[in-house]
């Protein structure tokens, strides 16, 4: 199961490193390191900012001195990384700081590019996709990718802060308001906004074959109790499969 997170999760972050790449780019042509210039960030987070330049900086100065690398041929030719290269040497938790760290206007224009995501899974969604609950969700993604990617335990994990509530996707799959949104359950459904339908039916239709494979092999204890602890619903195997194209 955390192999087959981790793959969507994987999926995930590609998306978001190419809308992210794209629309910094397009915000700052034809400048040389751009993402390098404070300028180029929120006023208002300073300390975040200081560190992320701090470590693309770092990740230049590493990579340029070693050849067969697109930073050290970009360095060498042309005197600059542009940002669609260095964005390919960032792990999933740079890539957040990033988003987190750049003026609202790019956040928004990013949220607006993954409503196509939002909107192949929830074909009637016509509502805005906020800077502020794009962020929350990535943030838990991102938690729940460590978890898998480190082999540490699925069972009973939850992510530091609850999601925000975004209705089209947590209240369509029957998580309330009042509800907590940390656990495996949520960041699942919130990968409707980051995947195709066709990524996402994968994810849902493999989890739903490994759930019911344990379920027809696990005698020791119930496999609702197992969906518990992942956050699931009750019987959530046993729901119809989402078509794959």
């Amino acid at each position: 199961m955390k192999q087959t997170i981790f793959r969507a999760i994987l999926n995930v972050e590609h998306h978001l490193k190419s809308i992210f790449a794209y629309r910094f780019a397009e915000a700052y042509p034809n400048k040389c390191y751009s993402y390098l210039d404070i300028n180029c960030y929120s006023s208002d987070k300073a300390l975040d900012v200081g560190y992320i330049i701090s470590k693309l900086s770092m990740i230049i100065n590493k990579h340029k001195r070693y050849p067969n690398n697109a930073i050290n041929h970009y360095v060498k030719k042309y005197n600059d990384v542009p940002i669609w290269v260095i964005i390919d040497f960032l792990d999933f938790g740079e890539l957040v700081s990033l988003i987190n760290c750049v003026p609202r206007s790019l956040q928004n224009k990013i949220a607006k590019d993954l409503v196509s995501f939002i909107k192949d899974n929830v074909p009637d969604f016509n509502k805005q996709f906020t800077p502020e609950t794009m962020i929350s969700l990535i943030k838990n993604i991102r938690e729940t990718r460590n978890v898998c990617a480190h082999n540490n335990r699925l069972l009973d994990f939850r992510c530091r802060s609850d999601s925000i509530f975004f209705p089209a996707i947590h209240g369509s799959s029957g998580i309330h308001k009042d509800e907590m949104r940390r656990e495996l359950y949520s960041t699942f459904v919130s990968m409707q906004c980051f995947l195709s339908k066709t990524e996402f039916a994968i994810l849902n239709n493999t989890l739903r074959k490994k759930f019911r494979h344990l379920a027809n092999k696990i005698k020791s204890i119930d496999i609702n109790n197992i969906l518990d602890s992942l956050g699931f619903p009750h019987d959530w195997y046993q729901k119809e499969k989402i078509l794959q194209f």
